[in-house]
């Protein structure tokens, strides 16, 4: 599986927790959306729940800029989705260590170079 590259990140800390948002291609370079191959599998190792997981089993390609979700994980971790041109914004509201949420999205995910 090819990683996708990171087009945009940022984070920020709140009392308890914090917002990480990672801002990634549609289209794979074989332009192929990236539901199953990526953004499904990413949410079953962060531990949403199958039916949750499979509540995004959509083509994101194919929404319309501005189309949102939201994907409630556990109680420490939330997700909020939003369909831009081109890209797809995936937003955790997570108390999950920073490492932790880091090391699972490399998998799936390149990160921008420092």
């Amino acid at each position: 599986m090819e990683k996708l590259k990171i087009v945009g990140m940022s984070s920020e800390e709140y009392p308890g927790g914090r917002i990480d948002s990672f801002t990634i291609p549609l289209i794979n370079e074989s332009q192929e959306g990236i539901n199953h191959s990526h953004v499904m599998p990413l949410f079953r190792e962060l531990g949403f729940a199958e039916e949750a997981v499979w509540d995004l089993d959509i083509d994101f390609e194919n929404k319309v800029p501005g189309t949102f979700f939201f994907s409630y994980g556990n109680k420490k971790i939330k997700s909020f989705l939003v369909i831009e041109e081109g890209t797809l914004s995936i937003n955790f509201d997570t108390s999950l260590p920073r490492e932790e949420i880091n090391e699972i999205v490399e998998k799936y995910f390149e990160f921008p170079k420092e």
